[in-house]
C-alpha cells in the first residue's frame, strides 16, 4: 500500500521552491526601470524568466494536486477495508456471542446438577435411586449439548470456545460415569 513515502512532502517542497522562484522573478520583473532600452529588455528578460517560474508553479501545483488525489485514493481504501473490517468483527462478535451464552447456560445446567448430587442421601434408597437417576439424564443431555456446542465452535473456528466445551463435555462425562457407578450400586439386584 505505501508506495511513496514522502511523495505529498517532496511535491509541496517543489511546489514552494517553485513559488519563491516566481516570486523572486515577479519582484524583479516588477522593480525594473524602464528608462532606457536596455532596462526595458532586462525588465523583458525578467518578465518571460517571472512567466517561466509561473509555469513551473503550475505544474508543481498539478503534481502536488496529483499527490493528493492520490493519498485521498489510499485513505478511501484504507477506510473501505477498515469498514468492511469492523463489519466483519461485529458479525464475528455476535456469532461468538451466542456459542457464550450457550456455554454459560451449560455451566450453569452443570453446576446445578452436580450440587443437586449433593442433597441427595443415600440412606433413603428408593428415593435416591429416583433422583440418581435424573440427574444422570440430566447430565447425559449436558453432555450431548457440550458436545454440539463443540462442533459448532469448531464450525465457527472459535478455538477457546472448541476446548472450553470439550473440557466442560469431559468434566460432566466424568461425573456422569461417578454417578451411574454409584447408582448401580444402590439399584437393587
Amino acid at each position: 500500500m505505501k508506495d511513496k513515502p514522502g511523495a505529498i512532502s517532496a511535491a509541496a517542497t517543489q511546489l514552494d521552491e517553485a513559488l519563491r522562484d516566481f516570486e523572486r522573478a515577479a519582484q524583479t520583473a516588477l522593480r525594473s526601470s524602464l528608462r532606457s532600452q536596455k532596462h526595458i529588455d532586462k525588465a523583458t528578460t525578467s518578465l518571460n524568466e517571472a512567466a517561466a517560474a509561473q509555469t513551473r508553479v503550475v505544474e508543481e501545483l498539478q503534481a502536488l494536486m496529483v499527490q493528493f488525489n492520490d493519498a485521498r485514493g489510499r485513505y478511501e481504501s484504507t477506510a473501505e477495508a477498515l469498514n468492511r473490517r469492523g463489519d466483519e468483527i461485529e458479525a464475528r462478535a455476535k456469532e461468538t456471542s451466542v456459542l457464550v451464552e450457550r456455554f454459560e447456560a451449560l455451566g450453569v445446567m452443570a453446576k446445578e446438577t452436580t450440587e443437586s448430587v449433593r442433597g441427595i442421601d443415600p440412606g433413603q434408597r428408593a428415593t435416591a435411586v429416583v433422583q440418581l437417576a435424573e440427574l444422570e439424564a440430566r447430565m447425559g443431555q449436558i453432555v450431548e449439548d457440550a458436545q454440539t456446542l463443540h462442533h459448532d465452535a469448531q464450525a465457527a473456528d472459535l478455538i477457546d470456545m472448541t476446548q472450553a466445551a470439550d473440557s466442560l463435555r469431559q468434566q460432566i462425562a466424568g461425573a456422569r460415569n461417578k454417578l451411574s457407578l454409584a447408582l448401580a450400586k444402590l439399584k437393587p439386584s
